[in-house]
């Protein structure tokens, strides 16, 4: 099974990567080149111009290839054979092929620049998130002047960013789940992000516009609504899932977090899927470029907005420091949590003590 591993990886999956299109159950555009111990195993092979192909070094062979057997063995227990619907047995070639093939794959969908240039501290990064070292109970409830706070960690699938989901709910309104992994004593946030057809209380929602008092519109910090890193145009759902989800860490000890705005491969599957889509099909070139133009200010919105978010939560809170941003002095943000937090805002601050004074339900 072993040796199985890393021959799909090597003879399958560094190949087929190359030309931007992974097969196993489905056609995954994955797309990188691939450098090992300095020597130069693919090239570049993509014909969508406007793929963002990173590359992937491995200087140290002997261990990349330990620690990528260790993942699958961690993944494929952990996802229980299950692939979207289906579960497939350790005995039936499928297993074998397919479905260790697609952890293979998806596992790069996850990582950053970065993480291409350093892969085996990305893998062991990886291992470590399906450990999960903290916990909430089910059954405790948070009492708030808007309701009461329940949360849930849950498995995700396979083809999300992380192992785990944080869940919380508002008097059994969802609020947009959490997905993070820990690793090494500090937290990586991926995304919050709503589930699909959700539904809340319109009462709860007029509430939780409360998190936007003691935000000064006319400051320079927030200096006009229609600016792209204006701190208003933060959800109040939202705001209030991460500062859950904060309070949720640092109750469990977890001081520093790490925020990731952007994963090369995710952006590359949309955006080689409209490539090939405008091939197959009488498109003109000026659709084409419409197309991509619309993906781009979407990724930039998603991005601008998921690290606004973060921006907001300093803002509020007096002991929140942002101490790296993204694309100036890192590729991700960092965020440092301190003890005794005070806020400008009545709302989140007793949302972030409230996970501090449980009741049983």
């Amino acid at each position: 099974m072993e040796k199985d591993i890393v021959e799909i990886f090597y003879n399958e999956i560094v190949p087929e990567a190359s030309f931007g299109k992974v097969e196993t159950f489905f056609t995954f555009n994955i797309a990188f080149n691939t450098t090992i111990e300095d020597q130069v195993a693919t090239k570049n092979n993509v014909d969508d111009p406007n793929a963002i192909v990173p590359t992937l070094i491995i200087t140290r062979k002997e261990e990349f290839d330990k620690l990528l057997l260790e993942y699958v063995q961690c993944a494929a227990e952990f996802y229980e054979g299950k692939f979207y619907d289906k579960v497939y047995s350790k005995d039936t070639p499928e297993y074998k092929t397919e479905y260790l093939k697609s952890i293979m794959t998806l596992i790069w969908s996850n990582a950053t620049a970065e993480d291409f240039k350093n892969p085996c501290n990305f893998l062991r990064k990886r291992i470590n998130f399906f450990s999960n070292n903290i916990s909430c109970e089910e059954n405790d409830l948070y009492q708030t002047s808007i309701g009461n706070i329940t949360c849930k960690i849950k498995k995700d699938q396979m083809f999300n960013e992380t192992p785990y989901y944080i869940e919380f709910k508002i008097d059994d309104n969802q609020l947009p789940v959490v997905r993070y992994g820990i690793s090494e004593g500090k937290a990586y946030i991926y995304a919050i992000q709503n589930s699909a057809k959700i539904t809340r209380d319109k009462k709860l929602n007029r509430a939780m516009y409360k998190v936007n008092e003691g935000l000064d519109v006319k400051s320079e910090y927030t200096d006009n609504i229609e600016h792209p890193e204006n701190l208003i145009g933060v959800t109040p759902s939202t705001l209030i899932s991460a500062t859950l989800a904060i309070s949720f860490l640092k109750r469990s000890d977890i001081n520093k977090i790490e925020i990731i705005p952007y994963l090369p491969e995710r952006w590359n599957a949309k955006e080689i899927a409209l490539y090939r889509s405008s091939k197959r099909q009488v498109y003109s070139t000026e659709y084409l470029e419409s197309q991509q133009s619309k993906h781009l200010e979407i990724q930039r919105n998603l991005s601008d907005k998921f690290l606004r978010t973060f921006r907001r939560i300093e803002y509020h809170f007096e002991g929140i420091e942002i101490t790296s941003y993204p694309f100036i002095t890192s590729e991700n943000m960092i965020m440092k949590i301190g003890d005794n937090l005070t806020s400008n805002n009545p709302l989140l601050s007793e949302i972030y003590n409230s996970l501090n004074n449980k009741h049983e339900l």
